[in-house]
């Protein structure tokens, strides 16, 4: 056996290794945070556009305006104004 083989394949291994974790790195996808995506929930609960049927998706302009009714006084009720604001917050978890 060549004397230069081990040394080489050692050499290999360290370049091999070194470049593995930048590969993976750029393989992760680039999405949304968890509190990104909690706070588009937050914002479609408050503008009534979930999903209240299972057999109807996605929801009209009534279901929609019965959604926003239903959150506001569930939510919202005795507020002057209907924000998305702490209340939504606490109805999210």
């Amino acid at each position: 056996m060549n004397a230069k083989s081990p040394i080489a394949l050692v050499a290999i291994a360290v370049a091999l290794g070194a470049t593995a974790p930048a590969a993976l790195a750029q393989t992760q996808p680039q999405g949304k945070t968890r509190d990104q995506v909690r706070q588009e929930l937050v914002q479609a609960r408050h503008d009534g556009l979930t999903q209240s049927s299972p057999t109807r998706y996605p929801p009209n302009a009534q279901q929609i305006a019965q959604n926003k009714a239903r959150h506001e006084a569930g939510t919202h009720r005795g507020e002057p104004s209907a924000a998305v604001d702490q209340h939504d917050q606490m109805s999210a978890h």
